[in-house]
């Protein structure tokens, strides 16, 4: 899944949570994508991932060690693409309580701060 959200990205690409590096690393191959920010809480794991990564060639790579509900309360920026994948989830049952209390939530109030992006709520099944 992590391939089929790089592959149909473009322009500016707002990626919440780094994890393994997965997307941001195709992200990084895809001629269509202009600049990558990616939004990581935990400086460990951008010590860790951000080393692994391929080299940014024609595209900009920015990597902020930053909260992505601050982060998107403070930018001005706008996003072609924003990928989310800041949760991780045990069970049927906790599945359905994240996306209650908190997917559903930010899905509607990334809807107003970037209305013209193509969203993607990694694990959930909930895009447009």
């Amino acid at each position: 899944s992590m391939q089929d959200y790089a592959e149909n990205s473009y322009g500016r690409v707002l990626v919440a949570g780094l994890g393994l590096g997965l997307v941001t690393g195709e992200l990084l191959n895809n001629v269509d994508v202009d600049s990558i920010t990616v939004i990581e809480r935990n400086e460990d794991v951008i010590g860790l991932i951000a080393p692994l990564l391929p080299e940014a060639i024609d595209v900009q790579l920015e990597i902020l060690n930053k909260d992505f509900y601050e982060f998107i309360n403070e930018t001005d920026e706008k996003f072609d693409r924003i990928i989310v994948d800041l949760w991780v989830t045990g069970s049927a049952e906790e599945t359905l309580r994240v996306f209650t209390e908190k997917v559903r939530p930010l899905s509607y109030y990334m809807m107003k701060l970037f209305p013209d992006a193509s969203v993607v709520f990694h694990g959930f099944g909930l895009s447009w």
